[in-house]
C-alpha cells in the first residue's frame, strides 16, 4: 500500500522494504496503537523494515500516518520515515466474522460485544496457503515451502468515568528451509551447495489507559511487551563431499518493556502542548559462528541489556484557522554508553486559498545502529569486546521538506513536494573506506556482518522532487499516478562521494480501478497498477580461482554502487466480483501479477566450487486467487 505513494521504491517482489527517498530500510519506524514495535513482518532479515508478508491486516486498521520525512517531535530513533498505524475497536453491538483465503494465506476472524455498548473484542488468525497446499500433497513448484502463521487482537472499553482501556497483541512466526543435498545435485552450477534454514518472529503485547480531564488534559499511559528473533543455519556440501556439514549459525532475540505516557494540554483554542516520554527497557542475545577451515569460529556471542529513553515536547499555535506552527524537541539517551541526542522540530502548514495549501517542515532526526553492532568482537582477538563498536554515536540526519498542495476540484488533487536531507555522523570503518550503515538492508536474507571499529564519521545527502496526481473515488472510479526524481549519495571513511545501494534516481507508479455496479447487491471490480522504476545498484565482482574446484568472488569496491540492475517495471491487474446483502457479504478476485511477463533480476549466486554465477529474477506471470467471505 505505501509502495504507491511517491519517493517509496519497490526493491523486489519478494520482499515490501519501505525505502523511502534512498534512505536505507533500516531507517523506519514502526508504531501500532502508539507502541514501537519490532519489523512486522514474516521472514524479516535483521535490520529491514519488510518481509515477504506482513503481519498486519488491513481488516483490522483504521486511519493511520505515514511519514516520509522531517516527522514530528514524538516520534524518534527513525532516520527515514514512521509508519504509524492504528488497529480498530471491534463492533460493540453485534457479532461479525470472516473467513478468506489468498495468497497471504487462510484467515479467520471475529469481533463483537462482550458487553453490549461497552466492551468489544476484535481477533484475527492466519496461516500460510502453501504450507496447507504442500500438506495436502499438491506441488507447487517451488522447493522451499515458507511457513507462517500470525494472530490479532483487541480488546477495548468505551469512554466511562474511570476513561478507555484497550489491550492488543499480535505475534506471527515464520521459518522456511531449502535442502538441495536431498535432491538431485549433479548440477551445482545451478545450486548454491546449502541446505539453508531461515526464521523469524515477532510479538507485541501492549495495555493502554485514555483519560480526559474537564477537556483540557488528555492523558494515555501505555505498557507494553515486545520480542523479535531470527535464527539462520547453512550447512555446505558438493559433489566430492555429499554429506552436508555446519557452515554458519545465526541466532539473535531482543525483549522488550516499554512503559510510555502522552499528554496533551488545550491551553486555549489556539494553543496546544504536547508532552509524552517513553523508557524502554531491552534484554538481548546475539550468537555468530562460521566455519573457518576446519574449525569453527564464534564471532561474537554476547548477552546484556539497556535502556533507551526518549522524550519529546511539541508546542503547537493556531494564528488563524488557516495558518499553523509546529515546534518542539525530541530528546534521545542511550544508557549502554551513554550516547544522547536533542532535536529540534519546526513546521508550517498555510492555507493561502480555499483550495491551496503549502506545508515546511524541518527537524533533527536520528536513530541507533542495529544494537549487534555494539558489542561485536575484535576481529584481531575474539576474546574481549570490540570498545570502539560500544562507543558508536547516533546516526544523524537534517531534513528540509517543502510540499504545496492544490485541491483543484472537490475529487481531484495536485500535490507537489521537494527535500533535502543530510546525513551525518554515520557508522564507519576506516579498513573498509567504502563501507557506511547507509547501505545496509539491500540483500533479500542479511546475515550479520561482523563489522568492528566503526566510528561515526560517515556522510550522506538525498534530495529530489515528488509529484501526485489523485482523483478521489467518485462513480466508482479513482486514480492515483505518482512520479518521483531522486539521487541518494554516500561518504565512507574515505570522504569520497558514491552511489548508495538505494539510488534508484526515478519511481513512476500509475494506480487506477473501477467499480461498476450491477445492481444494490452486485459489482465487479476492475483495477490495474503499473510501476517502472530504478533498480538496487550493486559491488561489481569477478571471479577468481585460489586452487583447484574452489573459487572466490573478488569484489571491485572502487567502483561500488555505479552501476545498478535493468530497471524494475511491472504491470499488476485485478478483477473481482463482490456480493452484498443484509447479512452477508461475498468477494472473489484474481490478482494479475506481471502481466508482461518481464524478466527483473533480484538476485546472484555464487558457487565457491564450480565458480559459477547463478541469476535468480523477479516473479514471472503469476494469476492469485482470492476469496472472502464476512458475514
Amino acid at each position: 500500500m505505501a509502495s504507491n505513494f511517491a519517493g517509496i521504491a519497490t526493491i523486489c517482489d519478494q520482499r515490501n522494504d519501505i525505502v523511502i527517498r534512498g534512505n536505507s530500510p533500516l531507517g523506519v519506524l514502526w508504531r501500532l496503537d502508539g507502541i514501537d514495535i519490532p519489523n512486522p513482518n514474516h521472514f524479516a532479515s535483521f535490520g529491514a523494515s519488510g518481509g515477504p508478508i506482513s503481519m498486519l491486516n488491513n481488516n483490522l486498521l483504521t486511519n493511520s500516518d505515514f511519514f516520509t520525512g522531517a516527522f514530528p517531535a514524538e516520534y524518534g530513533n527513525a532516520l527515514s520515515g514512521v509508519f504509524d498505524l492504528k488497529m480498530r475497536s471491534g463492533n460493540n453491538q453485534k457479532f461479525e466474522y470472516v473467513a478468506q483465503v489468498g495468497m497471504n494465506g487462510f484467515e479467520l476472524g471475529a469481533e463483537g460485544p462482550i458487553i453490549k455498548d461497552k466492551f468489544s473484542f476484535l481477533i484475527n488468525y492466519r496461516y500460510s496457503t502453501l504450507a496447507v497446499v504442500d500438506a495436502m500433497g499438491f506441488k507447487v513448484g517451488i522447493e522451499a515451502i515458507p511457513f507462517y502463521q500470525d494472530a490479532s487482537f483487541k480488546f477495548a472499553t468505551n469512554y466511562t468515568k474511570i476513561g478507555k482501556f484497550s489491550l492488543i497483541g499480535l505475534a506471527g512466526y515464520s521459518f522456511v528451509e531449502e535442502f538441495e543435498s536431498e535432491n538431485d545435485i549433479s548440477d551445482l552450477n545451478k545450486k548454491t551447495g546449502e541446505d539453508f534454514t531461515f526464521g523469524s518472529g515477532m510479538g507485541v503485547l501492549g495495555l493502554s489507559h485514555k483519560y480526559i480531564f474537564k477537556s483540557k488534559f488528555n492523558i494515555e499511559n501505555i505498557i507494553s511487551y515486545t520480542y523479535t528473533m531470527s535464527h539462520v543455519s547453512t550447512d555446505t556440501f558438493s559433489l566430492s563431499y555429499p554429506t552436508p556439514s555446519a557452515y554458519y549459525r545465526q541466532k539473535t532475540d531482543e525483549l522488550g518493556l516499554d512503559l510510555t505516557s502522552n499528554i496533551i494540554y488545550k491551553i486555549n483554542s489556539k494553543n496546544f502542548l504536547h508532552y509524552g516520554f517513553n523508557c524502554r527497557f531491552i534484554d538481548f542475545g546475539f550468537t555468530d559462528s562460521i566455519k573457518s577451515g576446519q574449525n569453527f569460529k564464534t564471532n561474537f556471542n554476547q548477552n546484556g541489556n539497556y535502556e533507551l529513553l526518549k522524550s519529546y515536547l511539541q508546542f503547537r499555535h493556531k494564528f488563524s484557522d488557516n495558518f499553523l506552527i509546529y515546534t518542539g524537541l525530541h530528546f534521545l539517551f542511550f544508557t549502554f554508553n551513554n550516547k544522547y541526542s536533542l532535536e529540534p522540530r519546526f513546521g508550517i502548514k498555510w492555507n493561502f486559498k480555499p483550495n491551496q495549501s503549502f506545508k515546511l517542515g524541518a527537524g533533527v532526526h536520528s536513530q541507533l545502529a542495529p544494537r549487534t553492532f555494539y558489542i561485536v568482537k575484535s576481529e584481531l582477538d575474539a576474546s574481549k569486546l570490540d570498545e570502539f563498536n560500544k562507543e558508536l554515536g547516533f546516526s544523524k540526519s537534517i531534513h528540509l521538506v517543502f510540499g504545496y498542495n492544490w485541491l483543484i476540484t472537490n475529487n481531484l488533487r495536485l500535490k507537489f513536494e521537494t527535500y533535502y536531507q543530510h546525513l551525518y555522523e554515520i557508522p564507519v570503518k576506516e579498513g573498509l573506506p567504502y563501507y557506511s550503515l547507509l547501505n545496509f538492508g539491500d540483500e533479500h536474507f542479511t546475515t550479520l556482518p561482523v563489522i568492528d571499529s566503526l566510528v561515526n564519521k560517515g556522510k550522506g545527502t538525498n534530495y529530489g522532487i515528488e509529484i501526485t496526481i489523485e482523483r478521489f473515488l467518485k462513480n466508482g472510479f479513482y486514480v492515483l499516478s505518482t512520479g518521483s526524481l531522486y539521487e541518494s549519495k554516500y561518504k565512507g571513511y574515505n570522504g569520497i562521494e558514491m552511489n548508495t545501494a538505494f539510488n534508484g534516481n526515478f519511481i513512476l507508479n500509475l494506480l487506477f480501478g473501477k467499480e461498476i455496479r450491477l445492481n444494490d447487491k452486485n459489482f465487479i471490480i476492475l483495477s490495474q497498477k503499473t510501476v517502472f522504476a530504478g533498480s538496487l545498484r550493486y559491488v561489481p565482482f569477478e571471479v577468481v580461482q585460489i586452487a583447484p574446484e574452489y573459487y572466490i568472488q573478488k569484489y571491485d569496491w572502487e567502483n561500488a554502487y555505479q552501476n545498478k540492475r535493468n530497471d524494475y517495471f511491472r504491470i499488476n491487474g485485478q478483477l473481482g466480483y463482490r456480493f452484498n446483502s443484509k447479512k452477508m457479504s461475498i468477494e472473489l478476485k484474481i490478482d494479475l501479477m506481471n502481466l508482461t511477463n518481464h524478466k527483473d533480476i533480484f538476485q546472484e549466486r555464487f558457487n565457491n566450487e564450480t565458480g559459477g554465477v547463478h541469476y535468480f529474477y523477479q516473479f514471472s506471470f503469476l494469476p492469485i486467487g482470492f476469496l472472502r467471505l464476512q458475514f
